[in-house]
């Protein structure tokens, strides 16, 4: 989804720029919440039992899943109706992608 916001909000000359930039961001959060959980499990192993430890691991993670999802809902629609607009989206795919290819050529 995040691709496709991005290649609607930019002009085509700087999508790729865009999309590389925004690409990093998956891997350095991954590397961050696995070390940030990390510290958390080693953190609350000294005092509590580690079953009790890796639910409250697994529940952070499920507050980021839903954190993820709720702003993923709240995003604003990018796709501009001059660009084929609703005439493309009332017909089916195979014949939205025919009709884009037509105009093209």
């Amino acid at each position: 989804m995040v691709n496709t916001i991005l290649k609607e909000s930019f002009p085509l000359s700087m999508t790729g720029t865009a999309v590389s930039a925004v690409n990093m961001f998956p891997f350095l959060g991954g590397a961050a919440f696995q070390t940030g959980m990390g510290y958390v499990l080693d953190i609350l192993s000294r005092t509590h039992v580690i079953e009790e430890c890796y639910s409250l691991a697994f529940k952070l993670c499920l507050l980021g899943a839903t954190t993820a999802f709720i702003c993923s809902l709240l995003t604003e629609e990018t796709f501009q109706a001059g660009e084929g607009g609703p005439e493309l989206l009332a017909k089916g795919p195979l014949e939205a992608i025919a009709s884009k290819s037509n105009t093209r050529a």
